[in-house]
């Protein structure tokens, strides 16, 4: 399926979040972009609101060629962010098909390093999708989603106190937008961004008890880390990883998490401009 960025509105969108909810990607047409960030954000900024949340960072981009497969969550040193996405655009050097695995994102912590495509324990996370890649058409790929992919790459996360880079603001009122879409966003994978950036802004965040694998547990993660409770905090993470499927040993991804370093002055400016209060997150 192919949403096209000339038929986006309220349906569109609504379609759009619920594929991505339940895939873990999307395929967008009619998307030639330059490659700046700037021209990437208005091109998509409706969609990457409705996924991310009103209060986004996003790096410039760089190409990547490679064909291994991993979750792009482990792809930086420390990771930020599994409620992030990477969106694919093709570049001169793109090659002419992506392999993803549908629904992987939902599995939890998977591979902290690449996987070959010809590995046998792929087949336990189901059929791959080999996607075709043509002019204008990006690629939407979740932060947890086991997918190689070439082209032009943005990474795009939703507010974090990880990052020192600048904070975008896709929306005039983005404390509103953030509590309005908390209000429509039923499923973890579009809640957790929003969670994700009102624990940063709130500094706590009210959430029961989620169910073993589920990507609540990152926001979990992130409000004892906050508190300084290290016990609670790796407690949380290891609600994360999926110890049946898992490609690496649990220390390869406990050493992505020896430290819990926040960027004071960033995550100080960005909670003067737009503090929310704590709301349910049932």
């Amino acid at each position: 399926m192919i949403f096209t960025l000339e038929d986006a509105g309220a349906g569109w969108l609504d379609a759009a979040a619920d594929f991505y909810e339940e895939h873990g990607y999307l395929r967008v047409g009619g998307a030639a972009v330059p490659g700046g960030v700037p021209s990437m954000l208005a091109c998509f900024k409706p969609l990457l609101a409705r996924l991310l949340g009103p209060l986004v960072h996003v790096f410039p981009p760089a190409s990547a060629t490679t064909g291994l497969l991993r979750q792009s969550f482990f792809s930086s040193a420390r990771p930020i962010s599994p409620g992030g996405l990477t969106l694919w655009l093709p570049d001169a050097r793109t090659g002419d098909r992506i392999r993803l695995y549908p629904g992987s994102h939902r599995l939890g912590f998977l591979c902290h390093g690449q996987v070959e495509a010809d590995d046998r324990r792929l087949g336990r996370l189901g059929e791959p999708l080999d996607l075709p890649v043509g002019d204008s058409t990006a690629l939407l790929c979740h932060n947890l989603l086991v997918h190689g992919a070439h082209g032009l790459r943005f990474s795009c996360y939703p507010l974090s106190g990880f990052v020192r880079l600048k904070v975008e603001s896709l929306d005039w009122f983005p404390a509103a937008a953030l509590l309005a879409g908390l209000a429509r966003s039923a499923g973890p994978v579009l809640r957790v961004p929003l969670l994700e950036a009102q624990v940063w802004l709130a500094g706590q965040v009210r959430l029961p008890r989620p169910p073993r694998l589920s990507l609540l547990h990152w926001v979990r993660y992130l409000a004892r880390g906050l508190k300084g409770d290290e016990k609670g905090s790796r407690l949380a993470l290891q609600h994360l990883l999926n110890r049946e499927l898992a490609f690496d040993p649990p220390q390869a991804f406990w050493r992505s998490f020896d430290e819990f370093v926040v960027h004071s002055r960033m995550l100080a400016s960005a909670r003067r401009r737009w503090r929310v209060q704590a709301s349910p997150a049932a």
